[in-house]
């Protein structure tokens, strides 16, 4: 090598965040095949009941099934409880499970479920 040459760093081309931050935390939503039934009129009321105090916005859009499902136990504490243990803890093999947002909606309802049969 020349020593009379001085070699020059590379230069990277910069970076940009803006685009990845945006969508950091939200997954796209799922095609209208995917979702397996739409929300019903009882997931509507749970959401309806529930708002003020708790925000499913992920799980009813991207799970209205689930919604659905739950809806039934609007007035039941301890089975809201269960059936949302049983969602979230599965023994199923081959299960991809949710999507970390969902999982923490979910968690947030069953806090506030468990707080209400506390008293």
């Amino acid at each position: 090598m020349n020593k009379d040459k001085v070699r020059q760093p590379n230069r990277l081309a910069r970076l940009n965040f803006k685009p990845l931050k945006a969508t950091f935390g939200s997954a796209p939503p799922p095609s209208p095949r995917d979702i397996r039934e739409p929300l019903d009129p009882q997931g509507r009321a749970l959401l309806e009941q529930l708002s003020g105090k708790l925000c499913l916005r992920m799980t009813a859009r991207d799970f209205p099934h689930v919604v659905n499902r739950l809806a039934s136990y609007g007035y039941n504490p301890a089975g809201m409880i269960a059936n949302i243990d049983k969602l979230l803890i599965d023994d199923r093999p081959n299960r991809q499970g949710f999507p970390f947002a969902v999982v923490t909606e979910l968690s947030e309802l069953r806090a506030f479920y468990a707080r209400m049969t506390r008293y």
